[in-house]
Parts: structure tokens; C-alpha cells; sequence
């Protein structure tokens, strides 16, 4: 797409707060590539009487209604494309360079695209790269730079609006964002967002409250990370324990009373949520969050750190091409155990298919990987310790050491469980 002609361009602004507008325009770039934008007067949600279903204030009403209007009026004049900005809305530095090459590397089927926003719950789903500007979000959260483009865009923005039945949340944000994740295609969002609100006193500031899909999908991975795969959650938390004792990262930042990463554990049950062992969330999208969350890790520990970062998590046994992809040249730990005669038939069942998983990765060839016993691990605590430091190329203390075979060999059964 080599340029966009909006029929219409406007910016929302109430009554009482006239006074935004002079600095609104004033932040506008002094080639500003669209027509100026008209006015459209905003709906004071205080000079209505609430629906009594609406629980979250005049403010949110009237943000509402005022973008429902303002689809409704592009609608009835038979507008076929429209920029909304709110009036709290300004552009970043190089905004026409950086629109040009946004602009330029948007797919033909275009519908909805947020030049400004919030990616709405990247913890969950990340947006997709489609190129090197243009990207795919799954959920955009705020509503201050957005534009449909052809008249079936600006249809479906207001259908969805304007049918009570579909409210979840009332913000029109979220409930906007709940829309994205319904689309297959026609959303889509710059590397970084082109405006950002007054809020955000800098560009360094925005792009800090306000990552943009670039900076979500960055990697910061500087050292090698450990996947302990294990078929059950008691040896993989046995196995996070034994390294977190050897000085490997495991846990979540500032989290303490669990050896595993909490995150991690969400991560794992949202790609894996049943028996089934088939996961809901698509390759792409599992790799870009394990890559992130290795990422964080990363910067967690800081450029000075030597430690590495770890996980440990049953389904990790059924990740191990997407962790190749999603780590920089990971190590795999097999944690290995008996199943445990006492447990039911379906439980064993399923940890049985697991490790079969396992081991059905672990074949690959030029895999870095080790294998450990749970017997080996209380019976001979030293030389399983020289292996694993061997392995992954530390250097415990002796402290590291000592507190690591108090850990191995202490008292009680380990229960296998799934």
C-alpha cells in the first residue's frame, strides 16, 4: 500500500476542554500528511442519566458514545475511510518518515489499524511479525489514533459497538481489544506506535509505558538457558530446586517459596491446558512467549550477571523445537523417574505419554543435552553435581555445593505426579 486517503479525519474533544485542542494541533508535525483534523464534539457522559447497567461512570459513557457517534455520522454520510484520534494524541518524532514506511508495508486487506495504542495482554499473546514495519496485533487497548479503512471496517466497528449483547468489559478499550481477538485478518499495527498520549512527557517515556510490537518481540537472550524436561511436576520442581541450589536462575524475580518460575507454570498450562497434550495456542505465538519471558529473565539478571536463567515445567517436555527457536542454543536437562506404581491409571497414563515425548525429542541428533536419574541425584550427589557443573559450564561454590547435596538427599519419598 503506497499511501492512505482518509475521507474524513477527527479528533474528539468535549466542550469543556476546548483548551486541549490548541496544543493538539500545535504538536501536529508541520507536514502533517492528511487533512486537518475537524473537531468532533465529544458526549459529556455527565449530562446523561446512566444506563443502571453501566457500573463504571459518566467518563467511560460518554468515551463511548462519542465514538459510537462519531461511526454512526461517518456512516450516514457515506465515508469509506476515517481517522479517529482522541484529543490527547501527538506524534513522535520522524512521524512522517516513520508513517511513510509503515504505510508502505501495509498487507492489501488493511481494515482496522491502531497508529497509536497499548497491545492488550502481551503476557498472553504477542503480535505477530508480518514485516519489518507492519505487524499483526491480537488486541489493542486504547482508542487515541485507530483508523477504519473502507466502509465495511467502519460497519463492523460500529455493529460490534452498538450491540449491548457483546459487552464484557466497560472500557471501551478492553472491549475493543476483545473485538481484535476475534479477527483472522485486517488488523494491523507499526514496529513502534506513531502517537502516543500527553501522559507520556517523552519518546523514550511512551515507548516505555507504551512498547511498541518491535520492542515486544525483541530479544534480549545473552546467555544460555536451561529447560529441564521432566514428566511430572514433582521432578521437575525437584530438578529447579537442585539448580537453583547450584546457582542457576529458576525462580521469578523478587518470588520466593517456589524453586519455578510462576510465570513460567501460567505460560506452560495456557499451552497445554488439558489431557490432551494438544495445545490451543499456535507455534508462532508459543515461541514468541517463551522467547519473551527468556528475555525478561535476561534482563533481570543484568549484562554484569554470569548466571544462567532456567525452567522447569512438565510441559517443557513437549516444547523442545519451540525452545530451540524461541532460546539461543538452549541445554536440555532430562530429569528422569519410575512412574509411581501408586498412582492412578490415568495419571500414569499421562505421564507415561509425556516422557514418550520426551524421548521421541531427545534423538535428535547434535542435541545438547543430559541425562539425570533421581536415584543417581541421592545416591552420588557429588559426581552428578561435577557432571551437571561439566555440562552447563559453572562453577559453584562450595557453599553452592554443599547446600545443593543437603537438597539432593534429603528425607522423604518423591511422589510422581502429573
Amino acid at each position: 500500500m503506497e499511501r492512505i486517503l482518509f475521507d474524513r479525519v477527527s479528533v474528539i474533544n468535549l466542550n469543556d476542554r476546548s483548551d486541549r485542542l490548541p496544543v493538539f494541533y500545535n504538536s501536529l508535525p508541520p507536514d502533517w500528511p492528511f487533512q486537518k483534523p475537524t473537531r468532533f464534539h465529544a458526549i459529556d457522559g455527565r449530562c446523561l442519566s446512566l444506563p443502571k447497567w453501566w457500573k463504571t461512570g459518566w467518563g467511560t459513557w460518554g468515551c463511548y458514545r462519542s465514538h459510537l457517534n462519531l461511526l454512526e455520522s461517518a456512516l450516514t454520510d457515506g465515508l469509506r475511510s476515517i481517522l479517529v484520534l482522541e484529543d490527547d494524541a501527538k506524534c513522535v518524532s520522524d512521524f512522517n518518515k516513520k508513517l511513510a514506511s509503515f504505510v508502505r508495508s501495509l498487507p492489501d486487506d488493511a481494515g482496522l489499524v491502531y497508529f497509536g495504542g497499548q497491545h492488550f495482554r502481551p503476557e498472553v499473546r504477542l503480535p505477530r511479525k508480518v514485516n519489518d514495519w507492519c505487524y499483526r496485533p491480537f488486541g489493542v487497548a486504547h482508542t487515541h489514533a485507530y483508523a477504519a479503512l473502507g466502509r465495511s471496517s467502519i460497519e463492523l466497528l460500529y455493529g460490534y459497538l452498538a450491540d449491548l449483547r457483546q459487552w464484557k468489559s466497560q472500557n471501551l478499550g478492553l472491549h475493543l481489544a476483545d473485538l481484535h481477538w476475534r479477527l483472522e485478518t485486517g488488523l494491523y499495527a507499526p514496529k513502534e506506535w506513531l502517537l502516543m498520549p500527553f501522559a507520556a512527557d517523552s519518546d523514550a517515556g511512551a515507548a516505555k509505558m507504551y512498547p511498541g510490537a518491535g520492542e515486544l518481540l525483541s530479544s534480549h537472550i545473552d546467555r544460555p538457558g536451561v529447560a529441564v524436561l521432566a514428566a511430572s511436576k514433582a521432578s521437575a520442581s525437584f530438578a529447579a530446586g537442585f539448580l537453583h541450589h547450584l546457582g542457576v536462575n529458576m525462580s521469578d524475580p523478587h518470588f520466593t517459596g517456589c524453586f519455578e518460575s510462576e510465570k513460567l507454570n501460567e505460560m506452560c498450562q495456557m499451552f497445554f491446558p488439558d489431557t490432551s497434550l494438544k495445545s490451543p495456542v499456535n507455534s508462532i505465538d508459543r515461541v514468541n512467549l517463551l522467547r519473551r519471558w527468556a528475555s525478561d529473565k535476561c534482563r533481570a539478571l543484568g549484562e554484569q550477571s554470569q548466571e544462567l536463567f532456567g525452567g522447569a515445567h512438565p510441559a517443557l517436555s513437549l516444547l523442545g523445537p519451540d525452545l530451540i527457536d524461541a532460546w539461543q542454543n538452549p541445554l536440555f536437562l532430562s530429569m528422569e523417574q519410575p512412574v509411581n506404581e501408586s498412582l492412578s491409571s490415568d495419571s500414569a497414563n499421562f505421564v507415561r505419554r509425556i516422557a514418550e515425548r520426551r524421548e521421541k525429542f531427545l534423538k535428535r541428533k547434535e542435541l545438547a543435552h543430559l541425562r539425570l536419574t533421581h536415584e543417581s541425584l541421592r545416591q552420588q550427589p557429588k559426581e552428578v553435581i561435577e557432571r551437571v557443573s561439566r555440562f552447563l559450564g559453572i562453577s559453584p561454590s562450595s557453599d553452592q555445593v554443599h547446600r545443593a547435596i543437603a537438597f539432593a538427599t534429603a528425607e522423604g519419598p518423591l511422589t510422581v505426579e502429573h
